[in-house]
């Protein structure tokens, strides 16, 4: 999920020219990931998150932090 996410990330970012995204990209999506992650523990446990869920988690916990 982490792979996926910093790639997307590239690529928009590859996309607009940003000039040397690449630090920025790894900390943006590395945090993404984790808040992600921790929202999803608080709902289901924290016994581990599947993938699949994590990555539904993914658009709601972006959401949360832009509000």
């Amino acid at each position: 999920v982490l792979t996926g996410l910093a790639g997307g990330l590239l690529a928009e970012a590859i996309a607009a020219k940003q000039p040397d995204p690449i630090a920025q990209i790894a900390i943006s999506a590395t945090w993404w990931h984790a808040q992600a992650a921790i929202a999803t523990a608080q709902e289901r446990g924290d016994r581990g998150v599947d993938p699949v869920t994590l990555s539904q988690a993914l658009v709601p916990t972006l959401r949360r932090w832009q509000q």
